[in-house]
């Protein structure tokens, strides 16, 4: 077992989490057996009915939402690439990519969030941000990688809510109405 030591000490930035390596707990390992533990996960998941898609309802929904500005349209190839390079090497994978949004105001944000941001000093999208929200915007899937701390978050909740906004809203036993797979930095 790890202990976190809580005290902040001289030196340390707050929030810093130092792991206690010198204090551990007499843990019995012995009675647990991983591997009939992952046979059984694994039959049980096997015994899981299939999903025929093709005889399942879905209500359609609308995933693009960006409309991308002309500040933005404008922009060269080469003044794409770099901008994406002066901010933290933005690398990007996929055909047709959207080009990242430099304010956010090109992120099609309401008054309501713009002022919260502003309120919160967020003068510009990050990095991450500013070649996400397009993306997510524009209905594609995106895969976020980015150092804590970095913006991936609002990068996701932003375009998230706009799609929630434009759902009809739930019926009973309906949810989530939305979602974001989130993984943190290991």
């Amino acid at each position: 077992m790890i202990v976190v030591e809580e005290e902040v000490k001289p030196g340390r930035n707050l929030g810093e989490i130092i792991e206690r390596e010198d204090v551990h707990e007499n843990v019995e390992a012995d009675d647990f057996d991983i591997e009939a533990a992952a046979n059984s996960l694994m039959s049980k998941g096997r015994s899981l009915q299939k999903t025929d898609h093709e005889k399942v309802y879905y209500k359609t929904f609308r995933k693009d939402f960006y409309h991308e500005a002309d500040a933005v349209k404008n922009l060269t190839k080469k003044e794409v690439a770099k901008y994406r390079e002066d901010n933290e090497g933005i690398k990007v994978r996929g055909q047709k990519c959207p080009k990242p949004i430099l304010s956010w105001a090109h992120a099609g944000v309401s008054k309501t969030e713009m002022k919260i941001l502003q309120k919160l000093d967020y003068t510009k999208p990050t990095p991450i941000q500013s070649q996400a929200i397009p993306a997510i915007l524009s209905g594609r899937d995106v895969i976020g990688i980015a150092k804590t701390g970095s913006g991936k978050t609002l990068a996701f909740l932003l375009p998230m809510f706009r799609h929630i906004l434009d759902q009809d809203p739930l019926d009973e036993m309906d949810g989530p109405i939305g979602n974001f797979d989130y993984v943190s930095d290991p």
